[in-house]
């Protein structure tokens, strides 16, 4: 399933939309430890642990898709040498 995403994925995309994706997803990332840090001094102080939660979610989701293009360039540049 994982591998017919990154096909379909490194056929539909440019190199150039991949490298955006990945710097998109690492900004994702940065943002989903910020909110999981201020989740964590807003549970100390207000016992609230709805933004601890949606770092988690979104450090998740940056974490998954930033892999996720990782590997769709080097499938993309696996399938251009040869050639």
């Amino acid at each position: 399933m994982k591998s017919k995403t990154i096909d379909t994925l490194a056929a539909q995309t440019t190199p150039e939309q991949v490298q955006i994706e990945i710097k998109a997803n690492k900004r994702l990332v940065g943002m989903g430890m910020v909110l999981l840090m201020a989740g964590v001094a807003v549970q100390v102080i207000f016992k609230l642990m709805f933004l601890t939660f949606l770092g988690v979610i979104v450090l998740g989701v940056g974490i998954y898709n930033h892999d996720l293009y990782k590997m769709v360039a080097k499938r993309q540049d696996e399938t251009k040498k040869p050639a």
